[in-house]
C-alpha cells in the first residue's frame, strides 16, 4: 500500500496532500493517510491510517471507540474492515478486508476516535473527528 498524507493528527486536523513512503516504512511521520492499493487491477483508496505524534492508543480498542462512516452512502463500513493498532499505539490502520469493497471515487469518510481509546485521553473536549477524502491524490 502507498499512503498519502492528508493532515496532521494530534488534535487539530489540516487537510493537505503529498506522497509519503510505504506504510511499512518507519519514517512515516504523524498525519492522516489514504492507504492506496491495487486490487484486481484497480488503484484505489482501500483504507486510512492515522499516525500520532504525542497521543498513544490503547493496544485493544473496545467496540465503539473508533467509527468510520462512508460520506456518499452514510454507511458504517467497520464490519467489513480491519481496525489495527500498530507501532506501540502510535498508528491506527483501518482498511477493507480483502474482497470486501473499497471507497470508490467522489467520496469521503468521516472518522472518529473516542477519548477512551487513548492511554491518556487528549486534553480536548469530546472525541477526535476528521473527514478523509477518498479520491486519489
Amino acid at each position: 500500500m502507498r499512503p498519502v498524507l492528508l493532515g496532521y493528527a494530534a488534535c487539530t486536523v489540516c487537510l493537505c496532500g503529498c506522497s509519503t513512503p510505504e506504510s511499512s516504512d518507519s519514517t512515516v511521520g504523524p498525519g492522516i493517510y489514504q492507504l492506496r492499493q491495487i486490487r484486481d487491477a484497480r488503484d484505489s483508496c482501500w483504507g486510512i491510517a492515522v499516525v500520532f505524534d504525542t497521543l498513544t492508543l490503547k493496544a485493544d480498542l473496545a467496540p465503539g471507540e473508533v467509527g468510520l462512516v462512508d460520506g456518499k452512502r452514510a454507511r458504517d463500513h467497520l464490519p467489513s474492515m480491519n481496525c489495527t493498532v500498530e507501532k506501540g499505539g502510535k498508528r491506527l490502520v483501518i482498511d477493507f478486508k480483502p474482497g470486501l469493497g473499497g471507497f470508490g471515487s467522489g467520496n469521503h469518510v468521516d472518522v472518529w476516535i473516542e477519548r477512551s481509546a487513548f492511554r491518556e485521553p487528549p486534553t480536548i473536549p469530546g472525541r477526535l473527528e476528521f473527514r478523509v477524502p477518498t479520491d486519489l491524490f
